[in-house]
């Protein structure tokens, strides 16, 4: 039986959504402009199909959501979607998907292609807040069929987007982090959702690990596992890997961990879009991580997957 540390309260209202949001939008620590849309705009065009799929407006300020395609998803090679940002206060799954289109895409596009949305949640990303400017957590309202005025305009930009593709990926990876500061997170989670606090969540897993979902026929499990043997290894080269027995509540197997579906996450969301998804969850306060470190740890489950597709990678 869940022991809670605190139960469920009442859930914010619009005057404390209001002030949580004038308090949050005061001064920008990252900006959005300077990380993702410049870069992103001198991305060659005769190698890089570089799309705007959405606007979202937060006051006077208004940012731009980017799509880049590498390559051509119908010539028959593997595609593998890359998604980033949906937590705005996990800088470096952004900062990682930039660096991949920048240095690696290119020399990998003969063999592999790609699908990169590297920051879904931009004013998260420049304020610095797991959430988006209404206090709400992206990553729990990825639901197919809902109404746009049920979601927030990030999901439901990002979701009709995504329906465009006409075929599966081969392999979906999702950039996340794992921080110290999400003890607190859980915390204002539990006063802005009204939603009960675990008795655990102070717990904050010592290295990183990846989450993949558990496949429905039991004979798929063994390659689901193979799959994320390969992921996590990869990571490993550049981060330290969870060694605590559960991770998110299900059993740790060397930083895999495999979770039930759960109707609104993006992990969940992703299985009906590609044949494998991963959730790469980066540690990026443990002893000896760098900004570059963590970055370099995102870009490896890349490789990681590429490798698992049995393709030689130059």
């Amino acid at each position: 039986m869940q022991v809670f540390a605190r139960t469920a309260k009442e859930p914010w209202g619009k005057a404390e959504i209001s002030a949580w949001f004038e308090k949050t939008n005061q001064k920008p620590v990252r900006s959005y402009v300077d990380d993702v849309v410049r870069p992103l705009s001198v991305l060659p065009s005769n190698l890089f199909q570089l799309e705007r799929y959405g606007d979202i407006t937060v006051g006077g300020n208004s940012f731009s959501l980017k799509r880049v395609t590498v390559g051509d998803l119908t010539n028959g090679n593997p595609n593998i979607l890359i998604t980033a940002g949906v937590h705005g206060c996990e800088p470096s799954g952004t900062r990682a998907a930039i660096d991949f289109l920048q240095t690696d895409s290119q020399r990998l596009s003969a063999q592999f292609n790609f699908v990169v949305y590297p920051c879904i949640n931009p004013w998260g990303y420049q304020y610095d807040h797991r959430w988006n400017a209404d206090a709400e957590d992206i990553n729990r309202l990825f639901i197919s069929g809902v109404a746009s005025d049920q979601t927030t305009a990030e999901n439901a930009f990002f979701m009709h987007s995504l329906s465009q593709i006409p075929m599966k990926f081969d392999v979906a990876l999702d950039w996340h982090e794992i921080l110290n500061r999400d003890v607190d997170l859980r915390v204002l989670r539990h006063e802005r959702f009204g939603a009960p606090l675990a008795l655990d969540y102070r717990e904050i897993p010592n290295g990183s690990y990846i989450m993949l979902s558990e496949p429905d026929a039991i004979e798929d499990k063994k390659s689901l596992l193979d799959f994320g043997n390969a992921v996590i290894s990869s990571i490993a080269e550049s981060s330290p890997i969870a060694s605590d027995k559960k991770v998110a509540g299900v059993n740790n197997q060397g930083g895999v961990t495999i979770c039930d579906p759960n109707e609104g996450l993006m992990r969940t969301y992703l299985g009906n879009h590609a044949e494998r998804v991963c959730v790469v969850e980066i540690n990026p306060d443990r002893p000896g991580m760098t900004p570059q470190r963590s970055m370099e740890a995102q870009k490896q489950s890349v490789y990681g997957a590429m490798r698992f597709l049995s393709l030689k990678v130059a």
